[in-house]
């Protein structure tokens, strides 16, 4: 049953109100909602960036109506805008490392009006975890100065949640952000429990999304209602209000700023690299412009000036098919051995960090093992940082 079925309207209102924190300068939604008033031909753009809660995954299968896509819904219903562009960039076992890498190759294609972002039971408590997400959000605010952003912090049900560091940085950058975990510790109280919002461990359920996609109305309807409490051309935020919102992109980071600067290398723009095992491909749906190996003893070099790199490919269970490569990066010397090959994948891309050092330049020089030669090996693309 859904969950504001369940209980009383005030309670429901209330739990939505425990997850949500609203920040009182909404001039961005204000203005966004204005804009749209007047504008009712121009494309709204919504990004939607996270895992697989943001995919619609759940056991049972794919949910035709996740949180995103009810959002759309909402904002062409409730907010009365004819045309919602989505982008959801979700994806099942997306840590906030992956997030940043498909954000990154596909920030040109879009520019979104709002940003929607949710990792917390993916990510980890590792420094480079956190601050790749700080680096998510920076560069969501660097590209896109005037989009309003939301970060949702999920919860499984042993308690597991990243929300403590995501919650401080969404404070540091005056972002809205909902908590699950809030509404959750309110759910006994109210006679409901995890099994309301969820089937499993992890992902909520149809109850799940719908209460995701209202406590994003909540937050949506501060600025709606003063855009329709007031005249269309007086806005009731002052000019300090814009000048507070630019300077977030230039404050001092939360936790650190090494995320903010990351770039994205496929076979459209990989500096110079060498395809002499491997071939351009049509490949991931999220990273569709990847290298494919091809039958051949020879090495593939790249040349590139960092101080991380991550390798981004794909991995799969067809064990016959997939291949494994040896990497070396000098100067150092390093040496990997990357299988593409695991039981519990299905072809979804993986993150491998392959420099983590002084900035300077390196060669990595890429070749199959023995016997691997006939097999296949997807390369997506480079997270440089």
């Amino acid at each position: 049953m859904n969950i504001s079925w369940s209980i009383s309207e005030m309670n429901y209102t209330n739990l939505i109100s425990k997850a949500v924190t609203v920040y009182e300068n909404n001039y961005d939604l204000q203005k966004l909602f204005r804009r749209f008033s007047l504008t009712p031909d121009e494309p709204l753009e919504i990004l939607f960036l996270g895992g697989s809660i943001t995919m619609g995954y759940t056991p049972q299968g794919m949910l035709p109506a996740c949180y995103a896509a009810l959002t759309v819904e909402n904002l062409k219903k409730t907010f009365h805008i004819p045309i919602v562009q989505e982008y959801n960039l979700g994806y099942s076992s997306f840590s906030a490392i992956l997030g940043l890498s498909v954000l990154n190759r596909n920030k040109n294609t879009f520019h979104p009006h709002i940003a929607v972002v949710e990792f917390a039971v993916n990510n980890g408590f590792e420094r480079e975890y956190v601050t790749c997400f700080e680096g998510i959000i920076q560069t969501l605010l660097f590209s896109y100065p005037s989009s309003f952003i939301i970060i949702i912090s999920a919860i499984n049900a042993e308690g597991y949640t990243c929300e403590a560091y995501m919650k401080e940085i969404a404070s540091h950058y005056h972002i809205s952000h909902i908590s699950i975990s809030s509404a959750i510790s309110l759910f006994s109280e109210y006679g409901l429990s995890w099994k309301d919002y969820s089937t499993d461990m992890v992902h909520p359920n149809q109850d799940g999304h719908i209460f995701l996609s209202d406590c994003i109305r909540y937050i949506l309807m501060q600025g709606y209602r003063s855009i329709q409490a007031s005249i269309l051309n007086t806005l009731p935020c002052s000019q300090p209000d814009i000048l507070q919102k630019q300077a977030a992109a230039q404050i001092p980071p939360c936790f650190g700023d090494s995320f903010a600067s990351a770039r994205y290398y496929d076979a459209d723009k990989m500096p110079g690299f060498l395809y002499s095992s491997f071939h351009p491909a049509l490949t991931h749906p999220l990273f569709p412009c990847g290298i494919e190996s091809v039958a051949c003893e020879e090495s593939s070099s790249l040349m590139i000036y960092c101080k991380k790199l991550y390798l981004i490919y794909e991995q799969s269970n067809q064990m016959h098919q997939q291949g494994q490569i040896h990497i070396l990066v000098l100067p150092d010397n390093q040496e990997h051995y990357i299988n593409s090959y695991s039981i519990c994948s299905w072809g979804n891309p993986v993150i491998y960090k392959l420099i983590d050092g002084a900035t300077k330049s390196y060669t990595i020089n890429i070749h199959f093992t023995e016997y691997n030669q006939l097999k296949k090996f997807t390369i997506l693309g480079f997270l440089v940082v």
